[in-house]
């Protein structure tokens, strides 16, 4: 159980990007962004890297940050209008920061990378 609460952001940031690709598709093109993202976080997932995991936070944090300016920015050239746009974006965005910051903690204070899930082959 511990394994799993401590891969919450992953898992997150994993679920954001499969619906990402899932929207992209519906509207009839497929968006290379979205696949390298889910990849790189599946990858984080399994290997627990230490520097990748903390560059991935960051990343992931200064996006998410950007997201909710552009809602915020989305929001004040309607005129108020989109409040439920407002607030069900900027409640996405908002976890997807905390979600990174706890992201960035956790590989942060790791003393070095963590190895319990790794895969390995031979070839």
């Amino acid at each position: 159980m511990k394994r799993i609460t401590n891969r919450i952001p992953e898992i997150f940031f994993g679920l954001l990007s499969v619906y990402w690709i899932i929207d992209n598709l519906g509207g009839g093109h497929v968006n290379y962004y979205a696949i390298a993202a889910f990849l790189i976080i599946v990858l984080q997932i399994i290997y627990q890297k230490r520097i990748p995991g903390l560059i991935a936070g960051i990343v992931l944090g200064a996006f998410s940050s950007y997201m909710i300016l552009a809602v915020i920015s989305d929001y004040n050239r309607s005129g108020g209008k989109l409040v439920e746009y407002l607030v069900t974006a900027g409640g996405i965005f908002g976890i997807a920061i905390v979600m990174a910051a706890a992201m960035v903690y956790k590989f942060a204070v790791s003393e070095a990378d963590r190895t319990e899930n790794t895969i390995t082959t031979a070839l």
